[in-house]
């Protein structure tokens, strides 16, 4: 798909639209949005701001109604890697790392916004913590939660990126943090890219590894969520822990 968007760019733009230098000044995406606001400017005019300048041939504006044509749901722009972002025609190195820091200052802000010690008192609770932060990412990232007596959030540690195995989830650095905050328990959680939460072989194994862990050091495991597109899978909630 993304081998194609070259022609698509030269050839799928909508005949007589006019590309930002045809355009007068003041109707410019990055003039707007400093006149107006970012709340003005539309999905394609945002992302012409961030790309910039486009490739020969193709102004930054076309290469952005060309992606939001291709993936016209934000959650599936917001997924796309660094790497996938320069495959499209257009986009640069330079260009793909704005639009991804873009995304991850928005997920930054999300997590401000939650409450500072949310309460993870049940599977859904951990789910709604995690969602917006994970749900979109194109690598699994496996999390150690660590909680209090009051099933408070104390810390939050990303153990490991990439496909989850028991040689990568070590005991030691799932409950090394949860010992230096005196955690009294901790919930694990990671992501499927694949948008489907059922879990996997490894993933049983690694949940029995570290619910005996946690046993031998007395900060009990509560439970092992994984997230899916628009749902999650608990452990505890299926009996197993």
């Amino acid at each position: 798909m993304l081998a194609g968007l070259w022609l698509a760019i030269g050839h799928r733009v909508k005949p007589g639209t006019l590309s930002i230098k045809d355009c007068p000044a003041d109707d410019r995406p990055r003039e707007r949005l400093v006149r107006l606001g970012p709340g003005a400017l539309s999905t394609v005019e945002l992302l012409t701001v961030l790309i910039g300048s486009g490739a020969r041939g193709a102004s930054a504006d076309q290469v952005a109604r060309q992606v939001v044509a291709t993936w016209p749901a934000l959650r599936d722009l917001a997924g796309l890697s660094v790497t996938e972002l320069t495959d499209v025609p257009g986009i640069g190195a330079a260009n793909a790392a704005r639009v991804a820091a873009a995304w991850e200052l928005a997920r930054r802000l999300q997590r401000e916004r939650r409450e500072r010690r949310p309460v993870l008192s049940s599977p859904r609770a951990v789910w709604r913590h995690l969602t917006l932060d994970l749900r979109d990412r194109d690598r699994e990232r496996f999390l150690a939660l660590c909680l209090n007596t009051r099933n408070e959030l104390m810390r939050e540690v990303v153990i490991s990126m990439g496909s989850l195995n028991a040689s990568i989830v070590h005991p030691r650095e799932v409950f090394k943090p949860a010992l230096a905050c005196s955690a009294a328990a901790i919930v694990i959680a990671h992501n499927h890219p694949s948008g489907d939460p059922s879990p996997s072989r490894e993933d049983h194994e690694v949940t029995r590894g570290l619910s005996e862990a946690g046993t031998l050091l007395d900060i009990p495991l509560h439970d092992h969520i994984i997230i899916g597109a628009d749902s999650y899978y608990s452990f505890r909630d299926a009996g197993l822990l």
